[in-house]
């Protein structure tokens, strides 16, 4: 499985909360992890309603030095596998 990074949105100021993104798997709503966002104060809201849209959204404190926007991604499939 391929893990990609990219920036969402054009905001540039510090990221103050981290956004998990999980699918449902078994039955269960936190199934499986499939993507971390880091969001600023003012887009917390966007990062849960468009950023993670169609996974349950789950927010922490961030920890770190990265910006609003920064996205990591579970999903990617390795060709090579």
């Amino acid at each position: 499985m391929a893990i990609t990074f990219t920036k969402l949105g054009r905001c540039t100021l510090p990221a103050t909360r981290t956004l998990e993104g999980y699918s449902a798997r078994d039955g269960r709503a936190h199934g499986e992890l499939d993507k971390v966002v880091r969001a600023c104060d003012a887009h917390v809201e966007t990062a849960r309603t468009d950023w993670l849209a169609g996974l349950t959204p789950y927010a922490v404190t961030h920890t770190g030095s990265s910006v609003c926007g920064q996205l990591t991604d579970f999903t990617g499939t390795d060709d090579a596998a």
